[in-house]
């Protein structure tokens, strides 16, 4: 499969794909929901999936990232690697980086210092920022 074609299945399957409105997420003995306008961040970090808000508080979620990705709408949220999902609303710069990656300057990073767009998602990624 030529990646034309992995990039249009890959369309197509969100395409189908209910998007999410809301996170469900515990918070100690309760639940809460987290708005999917309000995430400016989700990372895995050893198998847990986290998301950070743009007020800064952070959420143990219970999907894995591509699942979430896949969920989330592209408009406002982009997979920039395998590991982390970033808000358009949450990028303050993007800056060229060692082997053709970028490197994102964000508002609200949490406890990682630093993003970088994959090798292999910049091209899609520089078409979701013109969009």
């Amino acid at each position: 499969m030529n990646q034309w074609q992995h990039r249009m299945d890959t369309f197509l399957t969100r395409l189908d794909t209910k998007k999410r409105k809301r996170c469900l997420v515990k918070n100690g003995s309760s639940y809460e929901f987290v708005a999917v306008e309000d995430i400016a961040l989700a990372y895995s970090e050893d198998s847990v999936t986290f998301l950070i808000t743009k007020e800064g508080k952070r959420h143990i979620y219970n999907r894995t990232i591509e699942q979430l990705a896949s969920e989330l709408d592209e408009e406002h949220h982009f997979q920039v690697n395998r590991g982390q999902i970033i808000s358009i609303d949450n990028i303050e710069g993007v800056h060229p980086h060692l082997g053709q990656r970028l490197k994102l300057s964000l508002k609200e990073f949490g406890p990682l210092e630093e993003i970088y767009v994959s090798r292999k998602r910049v091209s899609e990624f520089k078409e979701w920022l013109d969009s």
